[in-house]
């Protein structure tokens, strides 16, 4: 992980975190994965099934998640694949597979391409465990949603 300093602004990894003059985002953001990144270390195939890890800055209203609605996952034979969500193991991480193999939603031709969109516009936002709604787009400010896409290499 990247450290770099200037003048009150720093920065860990590849954007995960910025503070500026002292002051670090007190919204409810998604940390990891990158949004719009094509690649991610937390995510991978169990028995088949896509298994994505989202990591917050805050903890996680758990009951605020509703699959398919505020979390979306849209792979390439579906635009709103099934999907369960579980809380991770630190209370500001959720783990989010898909209830239907890999090889039926994606078409591996050449690669399996499929989305994540996490909603924090909306009448049903994605919400911390201290009421926060998820500042989606980063911009400081509650509301805004957050996307980002994988690829599985075929």
């Amino acid at each position: 992980m990247s450290r770099r300093t200037h003048r009150g602004l720093w920065a860990v990894g590849a954007g995960l975190a910025t503070c500026l003059l002292g002051g670090c985002p007190t919204t409810f953001q998604v940390t990891f994965p990158t949004a719009l990144q094509t690649t991610s270390q937390d995510f991978d195939l169990a028995n088949g099934k896509i298994r994505i890890r989202v990591v917050f800055n805050k903890a996680v209203d758990m009951s605020s998640l509703d699959p398919g609605n505020n979390v979306i996952l849209v792979a390439e034979t579906t635009n709103n694949a099934d999907i369960t969500i579980t809380a991770g193991s630190t209370g500001a991480d959720i783990i989010i597979t898909t209830v239907d193999d890999a090889s039926s939603l994606l078409t591996y031709d050449p690669d399996g391409f499929f989305s994540l969109k996490l909603l924090g516009s909306g009448s049903n936002p994605i919400k911390s465990a201290d009421g926060d709604v998820l500042d989606g787009d980063e911009d400081g400010t509650a509301g805004g949603d957050y996307e980002t896409g994988f690829v599985v290499i075929g």
